[in-house]
């Protein structure tokens, strides 16, 4: 097959001849014309000039012969070039720019309209900075200087956060690229410009993101933490034998799990008529020791009270309470029951007092607080019922002294305790002077009321470490660790008195003259057995009796010469009694090793 002549191919063939014929003839008759205008001249030219006239004319009409056969097809391919070039660089979704040295704009695509908002001829010609905020226009030149004094190639993100400005005034994050093409004839520097708006907006979202997430985490952190801290206070609580010990682990729990705030912890008093002060923590004031049961709202309202318009009276409770101070107030249920309200106070934000934390104003973790409040009440509400449990079974409740059942059992452990230590007990035993007179001429409720008195008496001059009991009837007995008969005596003599001077008025009616009998005996003048010494002081406050009454008389040696000083009672049952409700921890702690 032969490879078809350049131009002689195609739809437009016929066109091409006719073109040809044209320009034969047209070249026929411009040479016949010169041809004819030499002759007529030939005298007048010299040689050279016809020779150079004539290649002129030939040159001419060859130029004229080609040009719809190469020059034309030749410049519509480059036409055609130019166009397809022009149509990428519009279909590109980058915004291009060509450059001069000396940073004026030559041209530009269609992106690079639409992105900045420009027509093509207000941009053409102006200078690259005016795409850039007005405050970085001026420090732009010196670095786009550089870059033309040490041309380089540089990609697109190359970690150089840029500012584009558009036409509207509007300012957006780009990133450009780039590059230098140069030669001989000329340089130009290509510009391409990128929209980074949606990938800014997509890492600021997942900053956010991250930022929320960390925080989930650190809260969550905290919540374990503070939920492992109450577990450990909760356990602390369980075990704890006495309210005091419970108030101590309560002030250190809140102050560990809400440490910018101060607290107090009010407990209903036994008429609930006012909440008494057991503990508490924190610097902010001084809480009062007790309040009008009827001033908290949180205890009517029965939830919890914070700051508002109706103050609460454990949250004026505070003596010293600065201003500028917020509380919240949260009432203590146990079994049903109120018994007494958690306040908490910290420093309000924006004050110029001293910071208890970093975020006072932050309301504590409501779950949090529950929780540990509510542990807190059960806590107390199960101490109080044991307690409660504990004075029934050892105490006498007409006196509130200790009962028999307790009398026998700490008794022999005293005992035990002296004969090992060799130290000296005295015990007291006391009868009141014809009671039956006083239940007989008044009341039994007379009578009564003449053994809480005498009771009264025997708290207030014993000491901690004596124990008063009630041993039946209108019969007391007190034992004195650590005293011996000669100071036993001295002091039963100050009790006899004591109760003496006492008046005893029932419903604005005096009672009469109280007066006691009172035997003493003592280990080890009188032995260490808990059933002979008993026997003595009984004997011994008979004697007393059969001598006048109101008086004290001390055992005689002949009183304890029985061998039953020697034997020990059977209080094992005793003993368990004791050791179900508790008691034993009570004992020990009362008693000095």
């Amino acid at each position: 097959m032969k490879r078809p002549r350049l131009g002689l191919i195609g739809p437009h063939r016929s066109e091409h001849i006719r073109s040809s014929l044209i320009v034969v003839t047209t070249i026929f008759t411009c040479n016949m014309a010169v041809g004819a205008l030499l002759l007529g001249v030939s005298g007048r030219l010299p040689r050279l000039a016809k020779s150079l006239l004539l290649a002129m004319t030939e040159a001419v009409l060859a130029a004229l012969f080609l040009y719809p056969f190469v020059v034309r097809p030749f410049i519509h391919s480059i036409a055609r070039e130019m166009r397809r070039l022009s149509t990428i660089l519009d279909a590109a979704p980058e915004a291009i720019f060509e450059v001069t040295p000396d940073g004026r704009i030559q041209s530009m695509n269609e992106e690079a309209l639409n992105l900045f908002g420009y027509a093509r001829e207000e941009l053409t010609g102006q200078e690259i900075e005016m795409l850039l905020p007005p405050r970085f226009r001026k420090s732009h030149i010196p670095l786009r200087q550089q870059y033309v004094a040490h041309p380089h190639k540089r990609p697109m993100a190359s970690g150089i956060d840029l500012t584009g400005f558009k036409k509207s005034g509007e300012e957006f994050p780009i990133e450009i690229s780039l590059n230098t093409i140069s030669d001989r004839e000329f340089t130009t520097i290509i510009c391409i410009v990128r929209d980074i708006s949606p990938q800014k907006a997509a890492k600021l979202k997942i900053m956010e993101i991250n930022e929320r997430l960390t925080e989930s985490l650190t809260a969550q952190k905290i919540l374990s933490d503070t939920l492992a801290h109450l577990k450990e206070f909760s356990e602390l609580l369980e075990s704890c034998a006495a309210l005091s010990e419970v108030y101590s682990i309560v002030a250190k729990m809140f102050d560990c799990l809400f440490p910018e705030r101060s607290g107090t912890i009010y407990l209903t008093t036994a008429s609930r008529t006012a909440l008494e002060r057991v503990t508490s923590w924190g610097p902010l004031g001084t809480p009062k020791p007790i309040i009008a049961i009827h001033e908290c709202w949180a205890l009517r309202r029965g939830k919890l009270q914070a700051d508002g318009l109706t103050p609460c009276g454990a949250c004026t409770a505070r003596s010293d309470r600065p201003q500028d101070v917020e509380t919240i107030c949260v009432p203590m249920i146990a079994q049903g029951d109120m018994i007494g309200v958690l306040h908490l106070s910290t420093k309000r934000a924006g004050t110029d007092l001293p910071a208890i934390a970093p975020e006072p104003s932050s309301q504590p973790n409501a779950a949090v607080l529950a929780a540990a409040v509510e542990r807190t009440s059960i806590a107390i509400a199960n101490l109080r019922l044991r307690e409660a449990l504990r004075d029934q079974a050892v105490r006498d409740t007409l006196t509130g002294l200790f009962n028999r059942r307790f009398l026998e059992e700490y008794l022999e452990m005293e005992l035990l305790r002296a004969m090992r230590n060799g130290r000296p007990l005295t015990v007291m035993m006391l009868d009141a002077d014809h009671f039956k007179r006083f239940n007989d001429t008044f009341g039994h409720k007379a009578g009564d009321l003449v053994l809480q008195e005498i009771a009264g008496i025997l708290r207030m001059l014993t000491r901690a470490s004596d124990t008063a009991c009630r041993f039946g009837g209108e019969e007391l007995v007190v034992v004195c660790t650590e005293t011996s008969l000669d100071d036993g005596i001295r002091r039963a003599e100050e009790v006899r008195q004591a109760i003496e001077n006492l008046t005893v008025v029932d419903a604005g009616q005096r009672l009469g003259k109280v007066t006691v009998s009172i035997g003493v005996a003592s280990a080890p003048e009188h032995g260490y057995g808990m059933v002979g010494l008993l026997h003595a002081a009984d004997e011994a406050l008979y004697a007393a009796k059969n001598a006048g009454r109101n008086r004290v008389v001390h055992a005689t040696l002949p009183d304890v010469l029985s061998p039953s000083n020697t034997e020990r009672p059977a209080t094992e049952g005793i003993t368990a009694v004791l050791n179900a409700v508790g008691f034993t921890s009570e004992l020990d702690a009362k008693i000095p090793a």
